[in-house]
């Protein structure tokens, strides 16, 4: 008798585990993933090879930072994906001008001065842009290390529809040290 009821736990057990197993493959494969930052364009939030969460779906906002495909490729033949921070959606009439009162380029939204306090003051914006409409389907992204980043400046823009998630954590292994913070949504 006693043996019997061994078994059935644990087969019980197993059974536990596979479902636990399962649910947690679920989240990861259609709610999570994590890709590896490359390169220092979102420093001073984001270093190169910090790993971060995302996030998968949901409603895109301005200020957000979020991971999308490019439609470009790596050296591998890859398809080659960005991290980055939404500064346009739709509509939105985005300029780089030079403020003389403070010695310094800034993006300016909808006619308003964004005061970004995640960019890296050590490479601020260095020219200014022409004001240009972020077209229907698209966004206008930026690194936060202006100085050193691939973006919208360079004329391209962002598909909505090729945002893979919005990142909400990065985290990152520090010799024995475990590394980890929440990435707070723009209020």
């Amino acid at each position: 008798m006693a043996r019997g009821r061994r078994i059935r736990s644990a087969i019980y057990d197993v059974l536990f585990l596979a479902i636990i197993a399962f649910l947690l493959f679920g989240l990861y494969k259609y709610i999570f993933m994590s890709v590896t930052v490359e390169g220092i364009s979102m420093q001073s939030t984001l270093y190169d090879k910090d790993k971060v969460l995302v996030i998968k779906g949901g409603k895109y906002g301005l200020d957000d930072i979020v991971v999308f495909n490019t439609h470009l490729r790596d050296d591998g033949g890859g398809e080659r994906y960005f991290v980055k921070r939404i500064i346009g959606l739709p509509g939105d009439e985005i300029s780089i001008n030079y403020d003389d009162e403070q010695d310094m380029y800034f993006v300016w939204r909808n006619g308003a001065k964004l005061i970004e306090s995640y960019i890296d003051s050590e490479s601020p914006l260095d020219a200014e842009m022409p004001s240009i409409v972020v077209p229907e389907g698209q966004f206008f992204f930026l690194g936060d290390n202006r100085g050193h980043s691939s973006d919208s400046r360079m004329g391209m823009m962002g598909k909505l529809d090729s945002i893979s998630g919005r990142v909400i954590a990065r985290y990152r292994l520090n010799g024995d040290k475990f590394d980890f913070e929440f990435i707070k949504r723009p209020q």
